[in-house]
């Protein structure tokens, strides 16, 4: 993408509703865990409410640490919604 004549990385968070498959589109500078954080509550905020289950499909990139005891459990999000793993 060009930003300001200069050619820049741009990582690309999308969400998109299970039933209505609305989309919600956002581009960050960087890929670290706290932006799609960010983009779950962006998304959240633009639907004006969170959905009940979020999908996710690189889940691995927001993973810091792995607890055995988490897996066989719900694990929230920090929008108060279930993560479900594809």
């Amino acid at each position: 993408m060009l930003v300001g004549g200069e050619t820049v990385k741009v990582y690309l968070f999308v969400a998109r509703l299970g039933y209505s498959r609305l989309p919600y589109v956002r581009g960050f500078r960087h890929e670290p865990q706290s932006v799609r954080f960010n983009g779950l509550q962006g998304g959240s905020a633009h639907f004006h409410g969170a959905p009940r289950e979020v999908l996710l499909g690189n889940a691995r990139a927001l993973v810091e640490h792995h607890d055995v005891q988490m897996s066989f459990g719900a694990e929230v999000s920090p929008v108060g919604v279930p993560f479900r793993h594809r």
